[in-house]
């Protein structure tokens, strides 16, 4: 029986972390000549104020600097995967992450998603339910789940 990886996807939120995946899911997209998909989530914002000189000002517009922030990142490291003549598609959508990437693994036919045990939220997050659990037990493809070490 032989396996095939034709799309491989790595949620990435930007932590060091989150980016021990990387390594993984480089040898295997070189490995299956796969195309690999950067994946980066940027959590809704909510319209909650903060108090500046100026006045009041919406979270919405950090939202937007957290989208740009997140567009850059992933474009760069995209830009550097290529170099090494790497299929790669950056990807930012907005929302809950582990929703955001099982929706996104489903409806474009992912055959793979590798990515860290834990991200920015680091070894606390495990109490409450951490994102890769979420992803683990939902998505529609296998999972690759590397130990961060911290």
């Amino acid at each position: 029986m032989s396996v095939e990886y034709k799309k491989i996807m790595v949620p990435l939120d930007g932590s060091t972390l989150a980016a021990q995946a990387l390594p993984h899911a480089l040898a295997l997209v070189e490995l299956h000549q796969a195309e690999m998909i950067l994946f980066r989530v940027v959590q809704e914002a909510h319209f909650v104020e903060e108090f500046v000189t100026e006045g009041k000002i919406q979270v919405d517009q950090r939202q937007e600097y957290w989208l740009n922030e997140a567009t850059t990142a992933l474009g760069e490291l995209a830009a550097e995967l290529k170099l090494r003549q790497l299929k790669v598609t950056p990807v930012v959508e907005v929302g809950l992450p582990a929703e955001a990437i099982i929706d996104y693994a489903r409806q474009h036919e992912v055959s793979l998603i590798v990515m860290s045990t834990h991200g920015r939220t680091g070894l606390a997050r495990w109490v409450y339910g951490s994102v890769a659990d979420k992803v683990l037990r939902g998505a529609p493809c296998p999972v690759l789940l590397v130990r961060a070490v911290v």
